[in-house]
């Protein structure tokens, strides 16, 4: 596993995405959908009008009224039905946060109710690493202060861009999969902040700078 995000509250293992080496992983209440990597083109938390309640509600409503007026049904069941579909209609017209996964063949769309503050954020990942390194090895920056904290904040490099200029200055390169522990998207602590941390030994780090 590169990194992973529970989609709606912490821990909630029901509903997270992972992305490893191989797949792009959603795991939406009892179903697992798996996306081969070399086949996603991007991922997005965006908000969408619901085509379903639009188009249920929609004709609901309309046949509810039109037998209304020619007389063909009960005044009191066509008006609460019709009155139904338009609440049907109205619903599928607010916007909804709606999580959408584009592959090269179909574009994938789950609705995600309250979704979790760094989805966001996880999603700008995703799209860095399955548009700009497939195939490569996957690099993320650090520097000596953070390598004394546990576990240790590490940066990909578009999150690098934006440090303060003498943050940025102190940055290093190092490829995860050559040192001995793994990347985690994680909260450490309640109040801190959601970011990728490094799980593991900051001598390995040290040792591929030394090395390169």
């Amino acid at each position: 596993m590169v990194a992973f995000c529970y989609l709606r509250k912490e821990n909630d293992k029901k509903h997270l995405v992972f992305i490893s080496e191989e797949a792009l992983t959603l795991v939406y209440g009892s179903r697992k959908h798996d996306f081969p990597v070399d086949q996603v083109v991007s991922m997005a938390l965006t908000e969408k009008q619901r085509v379903l309640p639009l188009v249920w509600g929609g004709l609901l409503a309309s046949f509810m009224f039109l037998a209304l007026f020619s007389q063909t049904i009960n005044p009191w069941i066509g008006l609460v039905a019709g009155l139904g579909g338009l609440m049907l209609f109205y619903l599928g017209w607010l916007p909804s946060p709606i999580l959408t996964i584009q592959t090269y063949y179909k574009s994938f769309d789950f609705n995600i109710d309250a979704p979790a503050p760094n989805l966001v954020a996880f999603s700008e990942f995703v799209n860095f690493y399955v548009q700009y390194l497939k195939g490569a090895e996957l690099k993320f920056f650090t520097n000596n202060k953070h390598l004394e904290a546990s576990p240790i904040p590490v940066f990909p490099p578009y999150q690098v861009d934006r440090l303060p200029d003498q943050e940025q200055a102190s940055m290093r390169p190092f490829i995860p999969v050559h040192a001995d522990g793994e990347i985690k998207y994680t909260q450490t602590s309640p109040g801190k902040p959601h970011g990728f941390y490094f799980f593991g030994s900051p001598e390995s780090i040290r040792n591929q700078w030394k090395s390169s």
